[in-house]
């Protein structure tokens, strides 16, 4: 499962970057649901994260500790690797006092997501510098939000329409944190094990012609 923190890194991506695009909802959209009486804060955006999926990959190095500085011996030892993929929806909520303000909106947050110029309907961003696993990093990492619907729908609560919300799709990466086996751990090893002073009566070969002790 993803963990909450980059859910939550993750739809604030969005809702920063869906601010810049639709003036109107500058500082109204969250990453938290309403209440439906709260209707003096409206309008609003609400984005929610939904069911998410895990899809493993090969290991790859993607940030080290000294990549935190100018060229300086920070280096600790860390690595954050990126390990596959999370993929799930997101539900984007429209609240709004009237319906003709609604529709507005509605047609303001699609009208941004369709028109980025490389792929529409595809929003590629990076997140603000993660922790991960609480170790503080600088890494900022690649998200992707795919629109998948063009139809609004509508929620109810005792005849009164609520909100209308959208599904879009999101990815993003699964990180790790591990620990980096440095040239001078290497050295250390390899040091180690040329002084070992197993006496030589004491090692055999094995069938596949192996050295080992006996």
């Amino acid at each position: 499962m993803a963990t909450s923190n980059l859910k939550r890194i993750t739809a604030q991506t969005l809702a920063t970057w869906l601010g810049g695009k639709v003036p109107a909802l500058a500082g109204k959209i969250h990453t938290v649901a309403p209440e439906p009486t709260e209707k003096a804060n409206f309008p609003c955006v609400v984005i929610l994260s939904r069911e998410m999926n895990y899809e493993p990959m090969q290991a790859d190095e993607v940030w080290w500790s000294e990549e935190a500085g100018d060229g300086g011996d920070i280096d600790d030892g860390k690595l954050i690797l990126n390990v596959g993929a999370f993929t799930g929806v997101f539900e984007i909520r429209v609240y709004a006092k009237s319906v003709s303000e609604r529709e507005r909106l509605e047609d303001a947050v699609l009208h941004a997501l369709m028109a980025e110029e490389m792929r529409p309907g595809v929003v590629s961003l990076t997140t603000p510098a993660l922790t991960v696993n609480e170790y503080v990093t600088l890494y900022q990492a690649p998200v992707a939000y795919m629109l998948d619907e063009v139809e609004w729908r509508e929620e109810y609560a005792f005849e009164n329409r609520r909100f209308s919300f959208i599904d879009i799709d999101v990815e993003f990466p699964a990180l790790v944190v591990r620990n980096a086996y440095r040239i001078d751990d290497l050295h250390l090893a390899i040091n180690q094990d040329l002084e070992s002073d197993v006496p030589l009566d004491e090692i055999v070969i094995d069938e596949d012609g192996d050295t080992e002790p006996a």
